[in-house]
């Protein structure tokens, strides 16, 4: 290769490694935000999972049972899927993507699937494989804010109060750390006991043991749940949309942490390349005037 165009990947590669160390240090401060209000929330969405959980169980014994529990007669299954909407952040998407598209294809054999997508790689990741969606949604990183994330929550509960779907179920990534986040799926609606049993436990890292207490409802315990339900699950899509957040900027830092790890080895290799071709024009140069000298002789 010769000297110039090694100096100019030089030169490219420096430039990529800019980019790519400004993304990182940006993602960087997305992630310390976006983890704080992620793990912030987390002793609060297990409270909310709990409380669930014991409804669902007094559900059981009462003869009133509000339509959050009871399986819809639709044919239909909803789900809402969390992506992002910019990319360079590593196996984020595509690991959300086709962990939900394996579970919809399998759902497709028994049931009619239509799909809630969040975030511009969501939307036009199922609009390429040409299934059906329902609702789109775009302000993504906007849902840091909890009011944010009433109009979804009420859609999904209009859309199951009306009958349409028989059961409506919420995909998102699960934060652990910025090395490791997990796809992961979350039944919506209907409620069910064993649902939020499996949520507590993984909320809480281990099996929970909750102590045990007897209520008195009142007026009625429909009518609490009628009140009470709507904000829990409010709190719940939105604890699921931090989780994501989080593993969004975590793995967008990591991938630009890679990248700048891989454009220093070729800058490294491109000098060491360019100094020793330059070492060999030089020795050359040296020869040819040399042998000139020795003709003239």
């Amino acid at each position: 290769m010769r000297l110039p165009e090694i100096k100019n990947k030089i030169g490219l590669t420096q430039s990529i490694f800019g980019v790519t160390k400004a993304l990182e240090l940006v993602s960087a401060v997305k992630m310390k935000r976006a983890t704080k209000l992620a793990l912030g929330s987390r002793p609060f969405a297990r409270k909310v999972v709990g409380i669930l959980k014991r409804l669902s169980e007094y559900e059981e014994s009462s003869k009133e049972v509000p339509f959050y529990f009871v399986p819809a007669e639709g044919k239909k299954i909803l789900a809402v899927v969390i992506g992002s909407n910019k990319g360079f952040c590593g196996l984020y998407n595509k690991n959300i993507l086709k962990f939900a598209e394996k579970e919809v294809v399998e759902f497709k054999k028994e049931a009619e699937v239509e799909i809630m997508a969040i975030g511009k790689k969501t939307i036009n990741y199922f609009k390429k494989k040409n299934f059906h969606i329902r609702a789109e949604f775009l302000e993504v990183e906007d849902y840091e804010k909890f009011e944010k994330v009433k109009p979804l929550a009420a859609l999904l509960f209009k859309y199951y109060r009306e009958g349409e779907y028989q059961k409506i179920l919420l995909y998102g990534t699960h934060y652990f750390n910025p090395f490791f986040q997990v796809p992961r799926k979350i039944q919506v609606l209907p409620l069910k006991k064993a649902v939020f049993a499996e949520m507590l436990e993984k909320l809480a890292g281990e099996t929970t043991v909750e102590k045990r207490c007897e209520y008195i409802f009142e007026p009625s315990l429909k009518e609490i749940i009628e009140q009470l339900v709507l904000r829990l699950i409010e709190f719940e899509i939105y604890h699921a949309i931090l989780e994501a957040n989080a593993s969004e900027h975590a793995s967008r830092m990591m991938a630009m942490k890679r990248a700048m790890d891989n454009a220093k080895e070729i800058i490294k290799d491109l000098t060491l390349e360019y100094n020793k071709s330059r070492q060999a024009q030089i020795t050359a140069e040296v020869c040819e005037i040399t042998s000139a000298k020795e003709a003239t002789i």
